[in-house]
């Protein structure tokens, strides 16, 4: 027997159209902080936490040597969004596709940008507060604890931790923004007092630079905080106008800041306005109007595990001078040997010269019982400076005027110049 079947004629059936299984394409637009090199990410483990997954995204670009400035992960845990550098760095991550992360082969494609105009830049900024001298070690839930009315909690290059010491802190509306900076500035987390600031023309840091400034106005610009990757096209990207740019190097490597030169002192302080809050591979630079030390007063900048602090307040104890740096495990606050009383600098010791390095490097307008300090490395034995202005510190003189550096002081290896120590 044979059975048949027979549709009829006003039925339709539609053809599926199959999707095919390495379409990336988001399905909307995203916003893009940096003017369009920004990834889709799609085929994410949503069984994984979000912090989970920001991290292993953040390890996996970072170990491939790929610069990137933020992270987004959607809240369904089923895509997120990178913003890169460069269109380079986008082009390499791009290669990387169908890799396997937190057991699922990723997906990557471009993402289609929506522009972010000027106007709701500067909105953005009004309502977020830029947080530094954050511990190394905080999470996002130690801000929640502190910020728990913000809507988002940013760390630079999207990582999970605030591997420079700063944050960025988000909120509903810039009336919520006033009133958190005003009860929160100076709150202690993890052991650290955090320094709270606005974004863009709020910025206390603009404030600044439209105040009389400390260095007489002049068309040489120096940038501080700088990384020691940071090539001089970074540089000229930020500083369009500039007509020389260098980068000091001591033994073949960069010693962090360089000089920006311009045709003249209205392009300098243009150029200094439009730099505030940029950030170049991932640091948040610091730009002034360069001048010269005065004589003696040279910096050491060989890297020692040790270094000195310089304007101390006068009640400033040990113990406080040990808790403001992160990775410290001895401080000493050097007195006067009549009256007992701060002679205005220090010294912090570290485990290892990189240890020293990255704090230094990571600290920024560092304050420490309201007075605002400078770092320098203290100069390790054996290496003097001009007579009368050595840099290093000799526990056994405690720098009495014309006494030659004695033995080694405590912290490891360390001898005063003539005249010991310096203020």
């Amino acid at each position: 027997m044979c059975l048949c079947v027979f549709l009829s004629p006003a039925v339709a059936v539609a053809p599926v159209k199959r999707k095919a299984e390495d379409e990336t394409s988001p399905a909307k637009k995203t916003k893009c902080i940096n003017g369009g090199f920004c990834l889709f990410v799609g085929n994410l483990n949503t069984s994984k936490e979000v912090e989970e997954i920001n991290d292993a995204l953040a390890n996996f670009f970072t170990s491939h040597s790929l610069l990137f400035q933020a992270i987004r992960v959607d809240i369904t845990k089923k895509f997120a969004y990178v913003d890169f550098h460069t269109e380079e760095d986008l082009t390499k991550a791009l290669e990387l596709d169908r890799v396997k992360i937190l057991d699922q082969k990723i997906r990557l494609g471009k993402a289609n940008v929506k522009d972010v105009t000027a106007e709701e830049k500067k909105a953005k900024d009004a309502k977020t507060l830029y947080v530094k001298n954050i511990s190394f070690s905080a999470t996002k839930e130690d801000l929640k604890k502190v910020f728990d009315t913000a809507v988002e909690i940013r760390f630079p290059r999207g990582i999970g931790r605030p591997s420079k010491g700063i944050a960025y802190i988000e909120f509903k509306t810039e009336a919520i923004a006033e009133k958190v900076l005003e009860e929160k500035q100076g709150t202690d987390v993890q052991g650290r007092v955090i320094v709270i600031d606005f974004l863009g023309e709020k910025s206390q840091q603009q404030k600044m630079i439209n105040a009389p400034a400390e260095a007489t106005p002049n068309n040489e610009l120096l940038v501080t905080n700088l990384a020691y990757t940071a090539k001089e096209d970074a540089l000229r990207k930020i500083f369009l106008k500039a007509v020389s740019v260098r980068i000091p190097q001591s033994s073949g490597k960069p010693r962090g800041h360089a000089f920006i030169q311009f045709e003249s002192v209205e392009d300098a302080k243009e150029a200094m306005e439009s730099s505030l809050n940029k950030e170049i591979c991932g640091r948040a630079i610091g730009v002034k109007f360069s001048q010269k030390r005065p004589e003696g007063d040279q910096e050491n900048s060989v890297p020692s595990k040790t270094l000195m602090v310089r304007n101390l307040a006068k009640e400033t104890s040990e113990e406080t001078l040990k808790s403001s740096f992160e990775g410290a495990i001895e401080a000493r606050v050097t007195k006067d040997k009549e009256t007992g009383e701060s002679r205005g600098f220090g010294f912090v010791d570290f485990e290892s010269i990189e240890v020293c390095k990255a704090v230094k490097e990571a600290v920024v307008d560092l304050q420490i019982d309201g007075s605002k300090v400078t770092l320098i490395y203290a100069t390790p034995q054996g290496e003097r400076g001009p007579r009368g202005e050595g840099t290093g510190f000799n526990r056994s003189f405690r720098g009495k005027p014309g006494g030659r550096g004695g033995g080694r002081g405590r912290g490891g290896g360390f001898r005063g110049g003539r005249g010991g120590e310096v203020i």
